[in-house]
């Protein structure tokens, strides 16, 4: 495997630590690199409030179901391994039983064959009082048994996926935070990912798209009612996007926005986040988006609209993710309200 392709899985690793979604990504990449058709993780940990996660990608819901329900009790393979399962160990399903042995078992005659299953490689990547986390990967049997590269290449990741699972946790909590405090400014708060999927829009954000007056999500994500500003708002979001590194020059951009109603306008801000060298391995990139009344009453005799604007395009396109955010933000925090 080359080493770029193995970077990129771990950024994506230490994505879906922030972004539980992304979990699903990782387990199509592992799957398209080891050759597996069944790949499931499993993330339980009651003391977290990121809460469980339970991912199986490859089969149809049926496979999970019938397992659930039935073959979990049958389950030859894991018999075979009980006792030897340790936080960081990689295990193979012919450490359980040989070939002959497994084709034999109402195991694979049953539930593994008409699915065309027969080698898994996997293990326990946490184990604790109150959590336990899991990586799973299976194939065809015609694809052979798990090669000393592959189960090498599986065994290498183990270590950032046990990281993962446990900044799960503190980024579950980070982002509680994160909620509560967007949730309190008066402007709308728009965090776009690369794909221009909304990962996160605060309270006033939400009530603004639900409105219809000025912005709204439509098919081509979120648009303008106006189609010549709607045509800016997308080029400011694209350029946002491709320029969301630290040595990228200046992207994104503020625009005044109609509004059908014939209300004040809405002044828009776009801005990249940053990505800095703690996150390299990631090839994210995020956008912000500030929506806010034009010349609306000011909240304190220190920020106008323009510079409440441009503070929070500074906080969210230079601060590193590991620290607070900004005086500057907090101080325009009130309840949200759109008018």
């Amino acid at each position: 495997m080359s080493s770029a392709r193995l970077g990129h899985i771990i950024g994506r690793i230490y994505e879906a630590a922030e972004d539980p979604k992304v979990w699903l990504d990782v387990l199509r990449l592992l799957g398209k690199t080891l050759r597996s058709t069944n790949n499931v993780f499993v993330l339980n940990d009651a003391a977290s409030l990121g809460g469980a996660i339970s991912l199986s990608e490859g089969t149809d819901p049926k496979f999970d179901r019938d397992y659930n329900s039935y073959y979990h009790s049958v389950n030859t393979i894991l018999d075979g391994l009980q006792g030897r399962f340790s936080p960081g160990k990689i295990l193979a399903s012919t450490d359980a039983c040989g070939d002959d042995d497994l084709v034999k078992t109402e195991y694979y005659q049953d539930f593994l064959r008409p699915h065309d299953l027969f080698y898994f490689i996997g293990g326990t990547i946490s184990q604790t009082a109150t959590s336990n986390s899991l990586i799973s990967l299976g194939r065809s049997h015609k694809l052979g048994p798990w090669t000393a590269v592959e189960k090498q290449t599986i065994q290498f990741l183990m270590p950032h996926f046990q990281r993962a699972a446990q900044l799960a946790g503190k980024f579950a909590i980070i982002q509680q935070e994160r909620d509560y405090l967007l949730n309190r400014l008066i402007m709308g708060v728009i965090i776009l990912n690369e794909r221009g999927t909304v990962e996160f829009l605060n309270g006033a954000a939400e009530l603004l798209l639900k409105k219809k007056d000025g912005l709204y999500w439509g098919a081509n994500g979120i648009c303008a009612v106006d189609h010549a500003e709607s045509a800016r708002l997308h080029y400011m979001i694209s350029t946002a996007k491709s320029n969301a590194s630290p040595k990228a020059g200046a992207a994104g951009g503020s625009l005044s926005i109609r509004r059908s109603s014939l209300r004040r306008p809405l002044l828009v801000s776009v801005a990249p986040i940053i990505r800095t060298d703690a996150s390299r391995l990631s090839e994210s990139s995020r956008v912000a988006m500030f929506a806010l009344n034009k010349l609306s009453p000011v909240h304190n005799d220190v920020w106008s609209d323009a510079s409440r604007i441009k503070g929070c395009r500074s906080n969210y396109s230079r601060e590193r993710a590991s620290q607070k955010p900004r005086t500057g933000l907090v101080s325009l925090c009130r309840p949200p309200e759109c008018t």
